[in-house]
């Protein structure tokens, strides 16, 4: 979202309410602490490849869905982009930076050091310029939506997902992008809107396979 669109009705950003609902929890800012609590490059480099993972795994599982479930690939992409719309939605109403807004935060986003998982996505923030987009976390909503859908669908590998999943969810508060309250709210966005989505789905299917009935009947006339 770019900066204009996203302020319909708060007229600046409100990343101060929800810095002291972490605050209250803590009792320190998670976004900015967790981060910096090592500086093991593995360890690190393990966050980094977290986060990046999601850029692989939800396509990864709609390619995967293309070719092995071809019957369950629209409804997939359907729900995926549902919950992508909601996260959206809100960030209209909602702007909130997230991480990156407290001091000194930008710059441990931005600096070319570590491995090369960290190096992308230094290079990722440095060239793009998105703000006001944090809560919810879309990378903790679309993530558990798509591990649901993986789960649902290709069993053993939607298992094998969850470590990684869980390591995506640290990440995004360990890597300064988001505060630990936008996680908790991206988990209940991708568990509660990936199941609205599917009834959403299966209605529409419904209704389409309705009025095609209603269609051919009257072609028969």
């Amino acid at each position: 979202l770019s900066t204009i669109n996203n302020r319909v009705i708060f007229t600046d950003y409100i990343d101060p309410f929800f810095i002291h609902i972490d605050y209250l929890i803590f009792g320190y800012q998670p976004a900015l602490v967790w981060g910096q609590l090592t500086d093991n490059i593995i360890i690190n480099e393990i966050f980094y490849f977290a986060y990046f993972s999601y850029y692989l795994v939800v396509p990864g599982i709609a390619f995967l869905l293309y070719f092995k479930r071809r019957e369950i690939f629209e409804q997939y992409a359907f729900t995926i982009s549902f919950v992508f719309y909601v996260c959206y939605f809100t960030y209209t109403f909602l702007p909130v930076i997230g991480g990156r807004y407290l001091p000194g935060a930008p710059e441990l986003t931005t600096a070319l050091e570590g491995g090369p998982f960290q190096h992308i996505m230094a290079f990722i923030y440095r060239t793009s310029d998105h703000w006001g987009s944090a809560f919810p976390s879309s990378h903790v909503a679309v993530s558990v939506a798509a591990n649901l859908a993986a789960i649902h669908y290709l069993r053993r590998i939607g298992y094998w997902l969850i470590p990684l999943n869980i390591l995506l969810i640290i990440s995004t508060v360990w890597c300064h992008y988001h505060y630990f309250i936008d996680t908790i709210f991206g988990l209940f966005y991708g568990v509660g809107f990936y199941f609205v989505a599917l009834k959403l789905y299966a209605h529409l299917k419904s209704c389409a396979a309705r009025r095609q009935n209603i269609n051919s009947q009257a072609d028969l006339k």
